[in-house]
């Protein structure tokens, strides 16, 4: 059974606006607050000056937190910068 030119492209439009939706819920799943987990990190860093490794999108930031911000970013030092701003919202995982 052959489908009309008309199915195959409300097909094809369903599918994209389903996955479009799904998409949209991920990326505003993600860019809730800061999980538990990752506040009890932070907070241990500031304030007993440990070092974390932030992964993000694929690279590694190693750095002490300097400051929590309240609207989703941290701020850290390492041995080769002063200052680093993270978007808590990028953060993959957090190790100690």
């Amino acid at each position: 059974m052959h489908r009309t030119p008309t199915k195959s492209r409300a097909a094809a439009l369903m599918f994209v606006f389903a996955l479009g939706c799904g998409l949209s819920l991920a990326t505003e799943a993600r860019s809730s607050k800061t999980p538990d987990a990752y506040q009890e990190l932070l907070k241990e860093s500031l304030e007993k000056k440990f070092g974390l490794t932030f992964y993000v999108n694929g690279a590694t930031v190693p750095g002490v937190v300097t400051k929590i911000g309240d609207d989703g970013y941290v701020e850290v030092r390492n041995q080769e910068h002063g200052r680093i701003i993270i978007r808590m919202d990028r953060v993959d995982a957090l190790a100690h």
